[in-house]
Order: C-alpha cells, then structure tokens, then sequence
C-alpha cells in the first residue's frame, strides 16, 4: 500500500499529540509496512527519519518527494466577489477592497500562532486582516477573518489585494501559503 506524509505535526506538538498518543505509532507502521510512501517535501522526509530513527534506508529507498502546488487564479476579479458575499463582514470587504493590508495566514492551531503575530501587528502602520483568526473585531487594525468557509476566488482576492504575507507558523511540512502567495505577487 501507498502512505501518504504530510507533515509529523500532530506528533512533534504536544497539544496535538495528547489528541490521540496512538497516533505516533499509527505513522510509524504505515511507514515501516507501507510499500511506498509519496511526502510533501524533502523537509518532511528527514523530518520523520529524524523522529522514527529505525526506520533505516528502506524508508528512504521506497520514499518520493511529490511537492505540492497551486493553481493560478486571476486577482483581479475576486474583490467584486468579496463585495457581494454575505459571508463577510461590511469591514472585512472594505478591508479587502481597500487593499494595501498585511495579510496574517493561520488557523487555530497553536503551532500556527496567529494570536500573538495579531497582538504583535496590532501597532502595525497598517491595517492587518488576520486570516484563520476566531478571535471577536474589536474594531481596531487587525480584523480578524475566519477560514474554512472561503472560496477560491476569496482566497485570491486576499492574496491579491495584501501588501505583504505574514506567515508566523512554528512548524510546517511544506508552507503551501507561501506558494499562494507568490502566484499572486
């Protein structure tokens, strides 16, 4: 069988891991066992050998690197699509039609740290949309925007539209939203 390896995340952050402690051994055997296995990375490949430190050569021999990529979507259209979306708040689009922000990419995970580059951004000299923040708008420079429910023609506008990217993630297996970001320039 092929297994499939994202990234040892949920192994390396205690938080994580204290979800579920079978999972250590669950990624171990589909990595000794499986027949192939296709990472996200090269990073990620070492990353899993560094941990499992048994795992030897056979894992490396039967293991490929597949990166992982994005498809260009045009960054001129999608803000007419923010504008008519209900999803969004009436200061979420002005945020997104006015442009010139600074992009904060996360989620709620606590490797992602979105709460304290957000805390940190909060003097910025310009205003911050904090996507992958459920924090409450207290109507200051970051205006929180949660992910999971955007489109991808959102996601484009965000990208299109920012100044700069903040990417503050502790830990990743590829850092996909760093290639989002630099399709959009």
């Amino acid at each position: 069988w092929v297994a499939s390896l994202l990234d040892i995340i949920a192994i390396r952050t205690l938080p994580l891991l204290e979800s579920d402690y079978s999972r250590r051994q669950v990624v171990l055997d589909s990595l000794r066992f499986s027949d192939r296995v296709v990472a996200i990375s090269q990073a990620t490949v070492d990353d899993a050998a560094q941990y499992y430190t048994g795992l030897g050569e056979d894992y490396r021999s039967k293991t490929s690197v597949l990166h992982l990529g994005v498809e260009h979507l045009s960054a001129s259209i999608p803000n007419a699509v923010f504008d008519r979306a209900q999803r969004f708040t009436p200061r979420q689009r002005e945020a997104v039609r006015t442009g010139g922000y600074a992009l904060l990419i996360g989620n709620t995970f606590r490797h992602k740290q979105v709460r304290e580059a957000a805390a940190a951004l909060r003097s910025f000299d310009q205003p911050v949309i904090a996507f992958g923040s459920t924090a409450a708008d207290d109507g200051g420079t970051v205006v929180p925007l949660p992910s999971g429910y955007l489109t991808d023609e959102d996601i484009s506008a965000l990208y299109g539209s920012a100044s700069v990217i903040v990417y503050p993630s502790a830990y990743e297996g590829f850092g996909l939203p760093i290639v989002e970001a630099a399709v959009h320039g």
